[in-house]
């Protein structure tokens, strides 16, 4: 008898996992492409300065922000994303953008 709402709660809380990651285009984030980056208008001038510059033809963001082997450089995505969303969210997002400590040390 108590399966029934746990089943119910599990649904709902996948079914809204799912819109949510289909609403925010969530896999763009995963993906290397430095467009996903400046989504947030904040990342305009670090875009920008990228884009003119002669290192936008070697590297993307993710070549010089997170590490090259596939596990730790997802968690540090998945880390840095939480941060920003958080200081999106929060309207706690700082006059200079610096690099994370986790993102510095590649």
């Amino acid at each position: 008898m108590m399966k029934i709402p746990i089943v119910i709660g599990i649904l709902a809380l996948v079914l809204t996992a799912g819109v949510g990651m289909y609403a925010t285009d969530f896999t763009a984030y995963l993906g290397n492409n430095p467009e996903t980056c400046n989504n947030c208008h904040v990342m305009d001038a670090a875009y920008e300065g990228w884009f003119h510059s002669g290192h936008a033809k070697v590297a993307v963001c993710n070549d010089c922000h997170t590490p090259h082997a596939t596990i730790p450089k997802y968690i540090v995505k998945s880390q840095s994303g939480f941060r920003h969303v958080s200081a999106f969210s929060t309207g706690n997002i700082p006059v200079a953008i610096r690099a994370h400590e986790s993102s510095r040390e590649v």
